[in-house]
């Protein structure tokens, strides 16, 4: 009985677990509209081979709540290929975590006259794409909002099993163009955001990502 008692306490103590980030996926990749840019892309000249960036490249820690305690993790990014111009992206718990870098692009929702930027983190191509939108202000912002987005209003449709498969989750929303992930992001600015990101250096953890 005590043993029981102890572990329903520790259970009280243990902080709460995070509401999971809406998954959000395309059928196929988003390209951008005019106004927009993706990037990185190709800036080198006649007998130059280089490629250019609106947003930082490098480790980048994640700040979130998990109930009243702070948890979080590490975003790697980074150029992918000169002839290619595309990024490897990966999500681990610690920075030194073992885990595959997955091919990415990142998209510029809004026009650069706007205050708050909007960025679009589109990973992986096959199969279709999926998204974490993000939001800074000024050239190459250093601190971003992982922005909380909703499955609402038209072009986004929550998709789902009409049974759980287990304990494997298998819903998510889908998106069908970037004018719905737009929307969704603008209306996601009116609230806090889901997390936030820190870029703190670009030294690679990996050199052969």
């Amino acid at each position: 009985m005590l043993r029981w008692f102890v572990l329903f306490l520790s259970m009280l103590a243990a902080p709460a677990a995070a509401q999971d980030l809406l998954t959000v996926h395309s059928d196929l990749p988003f390209l951008p509209k005019p106004g927009q840019t993706v990037f990185p892309y190709s800036c080198g000249g006649a007998d130059e081979i280089a490629t250019c960036s609106e947003f930082k490249m490098g480790n980048w820690k994640k700040h979130e709540l998990c109930g009243t305690d702070e948890c979080g993790g590490w975003i790697g990014l980074w150029n992918r290929s000169l002839f290619h111009p595309s990024l490897s992206f990966r999500e681990t718990t610690t920075r030194d975590e073992d885990q595959p870098y997955e091919p990415a692009l990142m998209i510029r929702l809004t026009p650069r006259s706007e205050r708050k930027q909007l960025y679009a983190l589109e990973i992986g191509f096959k199969t279709g794409s999926r998204y974490m939108v993000l939001a800074g202000e000024g050239e190459m912002p250093k601190h971003v909002g992982i922005l909380d987005l909703r499955c609402e209003g038209d072009g986004a449709v929550w998709r789902s099993l009409s049974e759980q498969l287990g304990i494997f989750r298998t819903d998510y929303c889908s998106v069908a163009s970037i004018d719905a992930l737009e929307r969704m992001a603008r209306e996601a600015l009116k609230r806090p955001p889901y997390a936030t990101l820190d870029w703190i250096d670009d030294k690679p953890d990996d050199p052969g990502q």
